[in-house]
């Protein structure tokens, strides 16, 4: 079978609202689809822009929303609300690896930018940014994006924009 990038973005969509709880996983506006755990609330709201999805060469890339639920400070001495971050994928490590911040006064991105961060900068980006993204929901990104096997032990699933042998 051969997967288009549409195609593959789909399956992308769909395994992530699976590995996440399906009904209550997805709140779209626009391009950006909330990805949440089962169990309670998180602290922190994350979002997929899912048009985003590209594959530069260096593994697969999307912009990640994070939304917190009250304003924080950040180590450069500014308050942020929420940032939207260019995510690598790192499929051989299992990691997600942000490239590029731009933190904002207000929630879901909006607000005015109170900060930016490059992994090309001399300061680079602060660690442990996405320590605040649940284990599930990081699990669930990198499972669809690198073809990871579930932890059931399933076949794993074909990456994101990359056609099976």
């Amino acid at each position: 079978m051969r997967f288009t990038p549409a195609a593959s973005l789909l399956h992308l969509l769909l395994l992530l609202l699976l590995a996440c709880g399906a009904p209550r996983a997805l709140a779209a506006t626009g391009n950006w689809f909330e990805l949440q755990a089962p169990g309670p609330a998180p602290a922190v709201r994350v979002e997929v822009d899912a048009a985003s999805l590209v594959d530069r060469g260096f593994g697969p890339e999307l912009a990640l929303r994070v939304t917190h639920a009250e304003p924080r400070m950040h180590a450069g001495g500014f308050m942020f609300g929420s940032f939207v971050a260019q995510v690598r994928f790192d499929c051989g490590a299992e990691a997600l690896e942000p490239t590029a911040v731009s933190y904002f006064s207000g929630p879901h991105g909006k607000g005015a930018v109170a900060g930016v961060e490059s992994d090309l900068r001399a300061a680079g980006i602060a660690p442990g940014l996405l320590a605040v993204v649940d284990p599930a929901v990081r699990r669930a990104l990198l499972r669809g994006a690198c073809g990871l096997p579930s932890q059931d032990g399933a076949e794993p699933d074909p990456p994101a924009g990359r056609t099976p042998r």
